[in-house]
């Protein structure tokens, strides 16, 4: 209430510095304050309708990954709640004034047939509370992604094969010394299912390789490793040329062992 609108002066001066009753004065504004809680950071990126991803060994794999405060004052950091695959980094996006996270994997060949999710947690670093958000990550078995300058020769060998096995995998390249364009899908091996006769000494003769390449490297992190007897409904989950064989996913030492008992095989070198 103005009191100016309603009081008088009395007797008329210049200025006018009414005087009013009590009746007339302005009663007291209050405000009610309520504090809210902190709410967990909301990721914003990646969209949760695109958080799956499919790709070729050796692909570079970038996410962008972003998460945002009621509070916009409040800072967000954003980190792995568990360990990432090997060769993959998370860091922020230096200049990015929407504390922007970059996130980049380029899966080496032990990765073929790999599948599973990549988490991200987001932490309003006042107040401490968080969220998570996960993608799914697949890596194809038996095909890579091709680098600048990459040759069939140095793709065939990673995979302890050549570039004429490498070329008869690829019928679409013109000749073994074709040019291959970078981010092109190469076939590197197709799959083989196990039967119930197979033994490693067979393997060795068919596919004309060894038992050292037969044995795969240690699995990468977070990759569960199964154990059990070949049988005629066993499947080797990954990729093999003509002149190798990769297993991953599959404990191959625990099959020679098993086998080396079935087949009466003499223990290895």
């Amino acid at each position: 209430m103005d009191p100016s609108s309603v009081c008088t002066c009395n007797p008329p001066v210049s200025p006018c510095i009414p005087t009013c009753p009590n009746h007339i004065r302005t009663l007291p504004t209050c405000f009610h304050i309520n504090i809210k809680p902190n709410a967990p950071p909301s990721f914003v990126l990646p969209a949760m309708s695109n958080a799956s991803y499919v790709i070729d060994m050796n692909f570079n794999l970038e996410i962008n990954i972003r998460a945002v405060n009621e509070n916009v004052l409040d800072p967000v950091i954003i980190t792995a709640p568990v360990v990432l695959p090997i060769g993959a980094s998370l860091a922020p996006i230096l200049g990015d004034s929407q504390n922007t996270y970059l996130f980049k994997w380029t899966p080496a060949s032990y990765y073929g047939g790999w599948s599973q999710a990549i988490c991200f947690r987001a932490v309003n670093s006042i107040s401490d509370v968080s969220s998570e958000a996960c993608v799914q990550v697949a890596v194809n078995r038996c095909s890579w992604s091709v680098n600048q300058g990459q040759t069939l020769a140095e793709i065939a060998t990673i995979f302890g094969s050549n570039f004429v096995q490498m070329w008869a995998l690829n019928p679409d390249l013109v000749s073994p010394d074709s040019l291959l364009i970078p981010g092109t899908s190469i076939s590197v091996g197709h799959l083989y299912t196990v039967r119930s006769t197979d033994n490693i000494r067979y393997l060795n003769v068919q596919f004309a390789t060894t038992r050292g390449l037969l044995s795969p490297p240690a699995p990468p992190p977070r990759v569960p490793v199964f154990s059990h007897v070949l049988s005629s409904s066993s499947f080797i989950n990954d990729c093999h040329g003509a002149a190798t064989i990769e297993l991953l996913n599959f404990d191959l030492k625990a099959a020679i062992s098993a086998l080396s008992q079935v087949f009466l095989l003499p223990p290895s070198p």
